[in-house]
C-alpha cells in the first residue's frame, strides 16, 4: 500500500464484519507490520449511508426541489 500510496502507513483502519475476526485482524497486522485499529461501531458502512444526507445539510448545502 505505501508503494502504490507514496505515503507511509501509521495503522491500518478497519470496518465491516470480518473486524470482529480476531486471529484475521492479527494476521493482517503480522504480514503488514503496522497495528490494525478497528472502530466502535463495526458496521461503519452502514453508519455512514443515512448520515450522509444529514451531512450536506449540516456543511450549509440544501436540496431545491
Amino acid at each position: 500500500m505505501t508503494a502504490d500510496s507514496g505515503t507511509p502507513l501509521a495503522e491500518l483502519r478497519v470496518d465491516g464484519g470480518m473486524v470482529r475476526n480476531d486471529l484475521l485482524m492479527q494476521i493482517q497486522a503480522d504480514v503488514l507490520g503496522l497495528p490494525v485499529v478497528r472502530p466502535r461501531v463495526t458496521e461503519t458502512t452502514a453508519l455512514g449511508a443515512p448520515t450522509r444526507p444529514g451531512s450536506r445539510w449540516a456543511t450549509g448545502r440544501r436540496w431545491t426541489s
